[in-house]
């Protein structure tokens, strides 16, 4: 209830038993009390003030509030972007951006921070607070520093955006698109040279990233010109240690883009590198984009794996489509009646419905076992269950009745055969349930459960997906059917197959690799970017198959140059990181040597830094971008040499500050001067009663 800014938690009769209450405190002691002598007009002074001092005593035990109003004056806030990209100075002069500019720059934002709350932000590929550039980004993103900007002060009292860039964009959305949703102007700094300057460029380089020996790899090279009408470029490409295309090229016009195709033959397998260049020419100041590097893996031969159903089913066709998504697989799809290969060509065997209620499939089941293939076994309504437990010792399922259950997946959260991204685990967990068995499981200790069953939107330990390994043998199980509807229902929920086919992929991968229990693993991506941090990780693991981090692993690195380096692992929790920093590109070989209970064991590998700098394929200035983004907002583009005039543009804007009254609630009780109020009307009393010698 209100009135006049003051609440109180009960009705406002209840004021009348406040001053009841203090009347007939206040009347006992001095009117009803035959031992006061005092005179009346004391006792009258008295009586009020003790009236006053226990009425409001008692008025504070009903929690009374005092509502007030709090004024907030908000600065305007100028938000200052600076692109870090080195496009910014790559045609001008370095050491003028870096000493002058910059000195006038931070001049620039000291006045600014005189009048307005100023906010400054460096960006290219990432966007972190800073005011102090060094023009050494790889990437330009100005759609997503735009973006930024409206998410995070799209509701402050923003009065401009300083945006200070050549305008160069090769990486994000649109600028334009996302600068119409700023709702305040912006002023550029236009910085850079928009001089079309003789320059010749690869621009783009598409291969497919793995071939296998001896394929025809089409390599298509797309190039650019500008200001050589009626010159000849030489455009080269080499690999596999020789020379693999050489030709003059002759320019028609002054601003050329051209594509051309070359098949390149793979004749050695590993890592290779395909260099692609243009010869650089008089008077052209960038040459940094005239080649590019490309990198590809030459596999020997494909890993083969042998599809067998017992029937035709809706999951053999989900199965089949997520492997034919890696090219370094063979896949073979057959109906047990018609198989006829021979069982040990295959890396990997999955089973549908095999053994099967109809075919028991003996003479298959025998061959797999002798020649010790890796298998992937779906159960299904028409499995041979008993024969399914003597396949597959993982687990062991018994039942009394062909009944069937519903049950979807719950992630094993300590699995660790291979990673599985918490999206997709996630995503995992919502999709449609599988078609298990109704009965006992008894699962193998040395099993590792990659999901449970819950059934009826209970939790079980019943496992859905699981792995078994013993000394000679890799199996997986599925213990259900209906695999075509986690795929269909992935792509409803993402518009994309990736999770249903990575969990089917890296089920696979665990199984193929028959060395994946190695008590030793470096792990490494087989590719990392060039201006992204090399990090590589390891595990260890002791004679119970427990990751450990007590020994020291050491890790020697080399490069093409065969120049080589030191480094060890540091520890983490339960395993090891070794963080290599930003490495030239290139590709790289390292080797570990570990003691483990008494033996030497070796881990070795390879990865490759690739990647050119997209801040070198188009250095021109895009000025007009900035002109663009400021005719929208409403604001302006000035040079770096104007940068003292910034004070008048701003002058211009007639920012002003942003008042706001926030309404604020006080408890009365706990407010200094009613305390203080108290305490003298207590203490005034008791010295009058002290003095007249009422005490």
């Amino acid at each position: 209830m209100w009135a006049n800014d003051l609440i109180i938690s009960y009705s406002w009769w209840s004021l009348l038993l406040v001053l009841v209450t203090g009347l007939l405190l206040a009347g006992l002691l001095y009117f009803k009390n035959k031992n006061n002598k005092l005179s009346k007009p004391l006792t009258a002074f008295l009586f009020i003030l003790r009236f006053f001092t226990i009425s409001l005593i008692t008025f504070l035990l009903l929690s009374p509030y005092i509502k007030t109003r709090v004024k907030n004056i908000e600065k305007p806030v100028i938000i200052v972007g600076i692109d870090n990209s080195a496009s910014v100075v790559s045609q001008v002069d370095s050491t003028e951006y870096k000493t002058i500019f910059q000195k006038d720059l931070m001049a620039t934002l000291e006045f600014l921070k005189e009048k307005y709350e100023v906010k400054t932000y460096l960006f290219g590929k990432q966007i972190v607070p800073g005011k102090t550039p060094d023009f050494s980004d790889g990437r330009s993103n100005y759609g997503d520093f735009l973006a930024f900007v409206n998410s995070a002060w799209s509701n402050a009292n923003t009065g401009m955006l300083l945006l200070i860039g050549d305008g160069i964009y090769n990486t994000g959305y649109d600028p334009v698109y996302q600068a119409q949703r700023l709702s305040f102007p912006i002023i550029s700094i236009a910085m850079g040279d928009t001089l079309q300057q003789v320059d010749a460029s690869i621009r783009e380089v598409r291969l497919n990233p793995t071939a296998f020996l001896d394929d025809k790899i089409p390599v298509e090279i797309t190039y650019a010109t500008s200001k050589l009408k009626n010159k000849t470029i030489h455009l080269m490409v080499k690999g596999f240690d020789k020379t693999l295309f050489s030709e003059s090229i002759l320019i028609k016009s002054d601003k050329q883009v051209a594509t051309l195709t070359l098949p390149v033959t793979a004749i050695r397998s590993g890592k290779q590198r395909l260099e692609i260049s243009i010869q650089p020419l008089e008077n052209e100041r960038n040459i940094i984009n005239n080649k590019q590097n490309k990198y590809i893996d030459i596999l020997e031969t494909k890993q083969k794996i042998l599809l067998l159903a017992h029937a035709p089913h809706p999951d053999i066709s989900a199965i089949k489509h997520s492997i034919k998504t890696n090219k370094n697989y063979e896949l073979t799809v057959s109906m047990i009646n018609d198989f006829s290969d021979n069982i040990e060509d295959f890396d990997l065997v999955i089973l549908h419905q095999i053994p099967g209620l109809k075919n028991r499939d003996s003479n298959i089941i025998k061959l797999i076992k002798e020649n010790k293939t890796p298998t992937l076994s779906i159960v299904g309504d028409q499995s041979a269950l008993e024969e399914f437990n003597l396949l597959f010792t993982g687990v062991n399922i018994s039942t009394a009745s062909s009944r069937k259950e519903e049950a979807t997946a719950i992630i094993n959260p300590l699995f660790n055969l291979f990673k599985i991204s918490s999206s997709d685990k996630e995503l995992l967990q919502k999709l449609p349930p599988l078609t298990v068995p109704l009965g006992s499981y008894q699962t193998n200790p040395g099993a590792t459960v990659f999901s449970t069953q819950k059934i009826q939107g209970f939790k079980s330990d019943l496992p859905l997906v699981l792995f078994y390994e013993n000394t000679d043998q890799k199996s997986g199980a599925i213990l259900g059917e209906g695999l075509w509807r986690w795929r269909i229902h992935t792509f409803i929920q993402t518009d994309e197959f990736l999770s249903f086919d990575t969990f089917i992929l890296k089920s696979i991968q665990y199984l193929i690799n028959r060395n994946s229990q190695r008590p030793f693993q470096i792990f490494a991506k087989d590719e990392y970017e060039i201006f992204d941090p090399v990090i590589l990780s390891a595990e260890y693991l002791n004679a119970s198959r427990e990751l450990i981090n007590t020994t020291e692993i050491p890790l020697t690195l080399s490069n093409e140059q065969g120049e080589l380096f030191q480094f060890v692992f540091s520890k983490t929790s339960n395993a090891y990181t070794l963080n290599l920093g930003l490495l030239p590109e290139g590709i790289y070989r390292y080797s570990s040597i570990v003691d483990y209970q008494g033996k030497k064991l070796t881990e070795s590998g390879e990865f490759i830094v690739a990647g050119v700098s997209l801040e070198s394929k188009d250095i021109k200035a895009n000025h007009q971008l900035l002109f663009k983004l400021a005719e929208m907002s409403g604001g302006s583009v000035l040079y770096p040499e104007q940068m003292s005039e910034i004070k008048n543009t701003f002058d211009a804007l007639q920012l002003k500050n942003r008042i706001e009254y926030d309404i604020k609630l006080f408890e009365l009780g706990t407010l200094p001067f009613i305390l203080i109020i108290i305490l003298v009307m207590l203490s005034l009393e008791w010295f009058l009663r002290k003095y007249f010698g009422t005490y």
